[in-house]
């Protein structure tokens, strides 16, 4: 994915922060991510994309210099991408809020990412910005609730979030026992390689080209990857893009059949997360649809998946 210093579209204003229990406005930005506005230091509100998938928040550089925040004083590191690794600067950051109070975190990872169109974003929202919160995220209904009140109990929580910070979740693809890691902030779900050798059977599949965070672009096939099931979602006749990305061997899942779960087969769904109990749960709309392919044909053109 890329991101864009622009604001089309988003139309974000100014509100007052929310308290525990409380609802904040998601908004869905053209290319299919749900973002949330953001102040930091009390400037914008910018938009930055909630990501389940990242474990720590990054900003845009090119907003880091507007704010004028110390380079100087910053830690260099690398970060692990879909399609790659590269390096990057860890900033201090002060009062970032995304509605609901100052967060828990003062430093950020930096994103050397080209400004353009393609992406309607200044940053991303990591799961560091949580703490130990409750989190519901309703993408149906777009709304994200912090510490809501509602007693979930823990009996179908079944997922839980790794030692990386990731959220994993055991599963099935067409009765193939799978981990899965759930991802909001990729637009397309995707299979590694021991995925891909136990459904494909030698069958041939579309290659497009897939962006990611860094420099590197990767190559993907487009495949029919028929039931998934884990926690309560079920979906039939899904798709996803069968990769050899580095990330399924940063996660320690190049050689388990393994899938990262993005929106496409997210969308409609309802995400709960407890992070001090460090578990979770996937609830679906409906107990096993049939794939619709209008938000697959729509990110498809829009996120420039190239054909």
């Amino acid at each position: 994915m890329r991101l864009s210093a622009a604001l089309l579209g988003i139309g974000l204003m100014a509100s007052a922060p929310a308290l525990a229990g409380d609802v904040i406005e998601l908004r869905q930005s053209y290319a299919g991510h749900y973002v949330v506005p953001t102040t930091i230091g009390g400037r914008g509100p910018f938009p930055f994309i909630l990501d389940t998938g990242a474990n720590h928040t990054a900003i845009l550089e090119a907003l880091a210099y507007q704010l004028n925040l110390s380079f100087e004083d910053g830690i260099p590191e690398t970060y692990h991408g879909l399609t790659g690794s590269a390096s990057t600067v860890i900033l201090g950051l002060s009062a970032l809020d995304f509605g609901a109070g100052p967060s828990p975190i003062d430093r950020a990872i930096t994103i050397d990412a080209e400004i353009n169109a393609d992406l309607v974003a200044f940053g991303i929202l990591g799961t560091d910005v949580f703490g130990d919160s409750r989190v519901e995220i309703d993408l149906a209904e777009y709304t994200l609730e912090i510490d809501p009140s509602e007693d979930w109990g823990q009996g179908r929580f079944n997922g839980y979030i790794d030692r990386l910070g990731m959220m994993r979740v055991n599963g099935s693809v067409n009765g193939i026992e799978t981990v899965f890691v759930v991802d909001t902030g990729a637009t397309r779900s995707f299979i590694n390689e021991a995925l891909a050798e136990a459904i494909m059977t030698d069958r041939q599949f579309r290659n497009i080209e897939v962006m990611g965070l860094g420099p590197q672009t990767g190559r993907a096939g487009e495949v029919h990857v028929g039931t998934i099931r884990f926690s309560d979602l079920c979906v039939r006749n899904a798709r996803a893009l069968a990769t050899d990305f580095p990330i399924f061997e940063t996660f320690g899942l190049h050689e388990t059949p393994a899938m990262i779960i993005g929106l496409d087969l997210l969308d409609h769904g309802q995400i709960r997360i407890d992070f001090g109990a460090g578990t979770f749960n996937v609830d679906s709309s409906a107990a096993c649809r049939r794939r619709s392919t209008s938000l697959f044909e729509r990110n498809a053109v829009i996120d420039q998946w190239q054909r």
